[in-house]
């Protein structure tokens, strides 16, 4: 049995005694980080991890997989990746079956069933149970929206929004329902899917035992228990459980239009719905048929135009399932046709 130093704070695991406490130091040391970098003066606790860092600025990447020669800005990514080619996960979560290529990513996720946020926002004292949420949340306080699709120009938080945006333009859906055959662009809304032939329920409400089939809808359900009205609209002070209801005020109560268009001063209630408005200057049809590569303005009119080939294919074919139909996938900030808050 491998000898592993875990951290109290965020239950990450660690080989070696050194890493460890190098680690240690980010929860125990914030405020004394004495390495800066000479680029974008982001500092360090220690300056090993400083030189690491460096590698991002000059897109070095050192660490090379001898089985596909990906490369990698750092090892321990390389040494992950390597564990892609020979399909190992063998720590097992208990509570869910997720399984992991290392104990450390398994500790990790082990917090996401606990009520341990360890990871804290300076600005509103928000918890988080992982690093990387609370690096995307903080963006939300500075409006920044640092990856952008170079199809339609969209702004994303991170990285992973952005690749899976991406499958918009594209039309494949890699992820295909083993019981009917449909297809799917996104891993999450097949296993959603998949649990509309099972039943399953597996996420459930701890205040009345309220089961759902996907987590944000356990997470919207929450604030049924709750009295917080964490979002206000900026014009006229009012509160609202969700964030979903309070952009449904400000478009519809409020009569805020704060985004105006540069071509002809036409202002708008919602960021969209600017960026769908510019595609009628710019003419750019970044939306693509999968079936016959005609290019559309907006998602509304290609989604318009693909039910044709679905027709045609029924009526060739009316046995067969339909895999190209839309992709299920639930409302991700409810229905704004029922408001209580309103």
């Amino acid at each position: 049995m491998e000898n592993l130093y875990t951290c109290e704070f965020c239950k990450k695991s660690f080989h070696t005694k050194s890493y460890f406490l190098s680690h240690r130091q980010t929860h125990t040391c914030k405020n004394e980080k004495h390495y800066a970098c000479d680029q974008c003066n982001k500092s360090f606790t220690q300056n090993r991890n400083l030189q690491r860092h460096r590698l991002t600025h000059t897109g070095e990447k050192p660490h090379v997989c001898e089985l596909c020669d990906k490369s990698f800005v750092f090892k321990h990514a390389l040494v992950i990746h390597r564990m892609t080619h020979m399909e190992q996960k063998p720590h097992v979560c208990e509570v869910c079956g997720r399984s992991f290529a290392q104990v450390c990513n398994l500790n990790q996720h082990l917090i996401t069933h606990s009520d341990i946020k360890p990871y804290v926002c300076e600005v509103c004292n928000k918890g988080f149970r992982q690093r990387s949420v609370l690096t995307a949340h903080r963006l939300t306080h500075t409006g920044e929206k640092p990856y952008n699709c170079d199809v339609c120009s969209r702004g994303f938080v991170t990285k992973s929004k952005l690749s899976r945006h991406y499958l918009t333009h594209t039309g494949v859906k890699p992820y295909t329902c083993e019981i009917c055959n449909k297809g799917f662009k996104y891993k999450s809304v097949l296993d959603a899917h998949v649990r509309t032939h099972t039943g399953e329920k597996p996420h459930i409400c701890e205040v009345c035992g309220k089961a759902f089939t996907q987590l944000n809808q356990l997470i919207r359900h929450r604030s049924v228990h709750s009295d917080e009205k964490p979002f206000v609209c900026e014009k006229c002070s009012r509160g609202f459980s969700r964030l979903s209801y309070l952009q449904n005020h400000m478009a519809t109560r409020c009569d805020a239009k704060n985004f105006i268009c540069k071509v002809c001063d036409r202002r708008f209630s919602q960021s969209y719905t600017l960026r769908r408005h510019m595609r009628f200057h710019t003419k750019a049809k970044s939306f693509v048929c999968s079936h016959c590569n005609k290019a559309f303005i907006d998602k509304f009119s290609l989604a318009k135009h693909e039910r044709i080939h679905s027709k045609e294919k029924a009526e060739k074919a009316p046995e067969d399932v339909d895999s190209d139909a839309d992709d299920f996938s639930p409302d991700p900030i409810g229905d704004l046709s029922e408001n209580p808050d309103s």
